[in-house]
């Protein structure tokens, strides 16, 4: 997969339709099972983001991990990345980061419809160089930008595991920027915090289909919590992070 770690659950639908082997395209290397496909696609009937929603929450999100990731140390790009977030036995912060920056880099090549990208795993170049944190910033402005001034979101785009609107390829990336910049916040001991809007987003699209990416292994058992708990820790809990307010966790 190129330009995103982790799929809508029309993105596995579709793709689950088209092949045979559904192994390894998606943020946790969990195979996806072909038994999953008539359960997923009656869970697709019911997505409540709208078309008009999802570019703002893309920004959000995208902005979100730009200001989590500029909040990391250098010596804190030397960490190595627990498993969920890396490609590799090793990987370091750094490269986690790097390849984000590639999807950012991915974002306006894929919105005007070029194919053929390097996959995230098989992509090795330095896009940070000597300055981290500056370059990185730059091509998520990029990002931002080309989602900002893209008009036609029923466009279908090329990623590598199928077609699909523009739509789906930026509701697949923004639960994706999401779930990157909890756990990056989470690895490095900084407080990420998105803007409400973004939060009942994210809730509408997680909520729809949580329990599927769950039985697949995409999003970590889900955290119990109290009926009081903010909105944002519920979407937290929903997608197997833990929440801020530990007092809400349900013993």
């Amino acid at each position: 997969m190129y330009c995103i770690k982790s799929v809508s659950l029309l993105s596995i639908f579709n793709s689950l339709t088209k092949v045979e082997d559904c192994s390894s395209f998606v943020y946790y290397a969990v195979p996806i099972c072909l038994y999953l496909k008539r359960l997923l696609y009656e869970a697709t009937q019911s997505a409540i983001v709208t078309i008009m929603d999802i570019k703002k929450l893309f920004i959000a999100t995208n902005q979100a991990l730009t200001d989590v990731i500029k909040q990391i140390t250098p010596e804190q790009f030397e960490m190595k990345v627990p498993a969920h977030m890396r490609y590799s036995d090793g990987q370091v912060l750094k490269t986690t980061i790097n390849i984000l920056a590639y999807e950012n880099l991915c974002v306006p090549k894929v919105l005007h419809g070029e194919i053929g990208l390097a996959i995230n795993k098989e992509f090795n170049e330095d896009l940070l160089k000597d300055d981290l944190v500056g370059n990185y910033e730059r091509l998520s402005h990029v990002a931002n930008e080309a989602v900002k001034s893209h008009a036609d979101l029923e466009q279908i785009v090329h990623i590598s595991y199928g077609d699909f609107p523009a739509s789906g390829y930026l509701t697949d990336i923004s639960i994706q920027r999401s779930t990157s910049a909890y756990d990056i916040g989470m690895l490095i001991g900084v407080d990420v915090s998105l803007p409400e809007d973004a939060v009942k987003g994210l809730w509408s699209i997680a909520v729809s289909y949580a329990d599927y990416l769950r039985e697949a292994g995409i999003f970590p058992p889900e955290i119990k919590v109290s009926d009081d708990a903010s909105p944002e820790d519920k979407l937290l809990s929903l997608m197997g992070r833990q929440p801020k307010d530990a007092a809400v966790i349900v013993k």
